[in-house]
């Protein structure tokens, strides 16, 4: 892959106040992989008050919105600050062609408190390994893989789930597990 340093990049675009850029990871001329770094500055939701709201939202503001605008992109690996957000509901919802999605060191969970849908019908991806992921403050994990039916392997080792009052549909539909 790629070696790349956050000094050297260039910004193609932003996502929630992250900036991102995109790259060519394995030589063929397309520029499939999508690198976020920086902070989000955005708190706005990504979900809504309803349904209407939430299909609205996470379409424009969740990171489907990237995909829908650089339609080459099936890999990403986010390494931004998630800022003072609490929540990370829907945020990856329908990100449906993603076939590689990594976290980076950067992106700190440790104030979220809800990832209800967060990777809702990534229904493209085999692996996830969220293990770095600090879950000790989340109340509601709902949905949060829902759909995600191509998942084979998925680190949730290190999920500390003391707090959470809400697993619902968890793993609903998620037949390769």
């Amino acid at each position: 892959g790629t070696s790349l340093t956050l000094r050297s990049l260039p910004k193609d675009g932003e996502w929630l106040g992250a900036s991102y850029y995109l790259y060519d990871d394995d030589g063929d001329g397309v520029k499939d992989t999508c690198y976020v770094y920086g902070t989000m500055s955005d708190t706005t939701s990504v979900c809504g008050s309803n349904f209407v709201a939430r299909q609205q939202n996470y379409k424009t503001l969740g990171f489907y919105k990237v995909l829908s605008d650089n339609p080459d992109v099936t890999h990403a690996i986010i390494n931004c600050s998630l800022g003072l957000r609490k929540s990370t509901q829907s945020i990856f919802s329908d990100c449906t062609k993603l076939t590689s999605l990594k976290f980076g060191e950067n992106f700190d969970t440790t104030n979220i408190t809800n990832m209800h849908s967060m990777f809702n019908n990534c229904k493209s991806s085999t692996s996830l390994d969220i293990s770095s992921f600090d879950t000790s403050n989340v109340t509601n994990m709902s949905c949060m893989f829902m759909y995600c039916s191509s998942l084979t392997i998925l680190d949730v080792s290190n999920f500390n789930t003391s707090k959470v009052t809400d697993m619902h549909g968890m793993f609903r539909t998620c037949k390769s597990l």
